[in-house]
Formats: structure tokens, C-alpha cells, sequence
């Protein structure tokens, strides 16, 4: 069953491997309810990538914690399955916006971040399912690697606001609001 199981959560997070590392999925979906405002839009999107990214955080510990025998490999492998189907969820959150040319580079970076998130998960479960040094190593690349798709993401999301028509005071109270500190 577990087989099964991993088998397809495995076939239905292979949209996040696609991009390796960060590229952009094309897949499309019809949006249910869309938020109104550019607030209330960045609010889902960046909810939703930023509670996922910090995945990588506990998939770094959870290396570590491995390696000094304080979490078996099962443990990891399943804290695995649990993020992809966290990315998976958060990809079609993000995706409901997508046909929305105003924000296609929001969306575009947010699904970048999210796809590296997916894929160091994913490649962690092919190294603990007894796969090669180069899984772990892909893995390792995909959270190290974090920078230069966060980075983007900010950009994009500020981009997206300003094109909005919101100030730099508005964006501030924004930021305010989602608990972001700008320094």
C-alpha cells in the first residue's frame, strides 16, 4: 500500500520535477473564486509560497538530524511526502491565476520557488529509496539553490504590486500586514 501510495503521490508531484530546480510549469487551471483586489491576491499567493518554501528548512534539519541518527530515514522519507503534497496543493493555488496577464511573473516566480521545493523533496526520496549519490546531491543543489529563486519571487511580487497601482505606503501597509519585514 505504501508502495502504491508513494507511487502516486510520485506521479502526481512529476509537473514539480519538470523544471528541475526552479523552471515554470504550463499546466492550467480554471479558477474558482478569484481574490478581488491585488492585496488580497499577493496575500494567497505569498501565503501560500512562503508556508511551503519553508520546507526546505525542515528538509535541511531533517538531513542533518538523519545523519547524526536523531531521524530515521523513514521519518525523513515521510516528512517528504507530506511537503510534496504540500507543494502540489500550493501549485494549484498559485496556477489559479495564471491566465491573468497582470500577474504571470508573480505566478511565474512563485511556481519557480515552489517547483524547487518539490524537486529537493522529491530527489530526497529517490536517494532514501536507494538512490544514488547524485539524487542527494540534486537535492542538496535545490536548497542551496534557494536564493536564486526567492530572490526573483520578491522581485516579481513587488513588481506585481507596483504595476497594481499601489504606493510605496500602500506596499508597505502590505507588507505590514503578511508580517514582512523590509529592511
Amino acid at each position: 500500500m505504501k508502495k502504491l501510495f508513494s507511487a502516486f503521490a510520485l506521479s502526481g508531484a512529476l509537473l514539480v520535477t519538470l523544471s528541475a530546480c526552479g523552471g515554470s510549469s504550463s499546466a492550467s487551471s480554471t479558477p474558482d473564486a478569484k481574490p478581488k483586489t491585488p492585496q488580497e491576491i499577493d496575500a494567497d499567493i505569498y501565503r501560500t509560497v512562503t508556508n511551503v518554501e519553508s520546507r526546505m528548512d525542515s528538509l535541511s534539519d531533517g538531513i542533518v538530524s538523519m545523519s547524526v541518527g536523531n531521524l530515521s530515514m523513514e521519518d525523513l522519507y515521510d516528512s517528504c511526502e507530506v511537503a510534496i503534497a504540500d507543494v502540489n496543493l500550493a501549485l494549484e493555488t498559485v496556477k489559479q491565476y495564471e491566465d491573468d496577464e497582470a500577474i504571470s511573473g508573480y505566478v511565474d516566480a512563485a511556481q519557480d520557488v515552489l517547483n524547487n521545493v518539490g524537486a529537493a523533496h522529491i530527489k530526497m526520496q529517490d536517494f532514501l529509496d536507494g538512490g544514488t549519490q547524485e539524487d542527494l546531491e540534486y537535492a542538496m543543489t535545490c536548497i542551496d539553490n534557494r536564493d536564486l529563486v526567492n530572490v526573483p519571487f520578491v522581485a516579481a511580487r513587488q513588481q506585481y504590486l507596483t504595476d497594481s497601482g499601489l504606493s510605496s505606503d500602500d506596499i508597505a501597509k502590505i507588507n505590514e500586514e503578511l508580517g514582512i519585514s523590509v529592511e
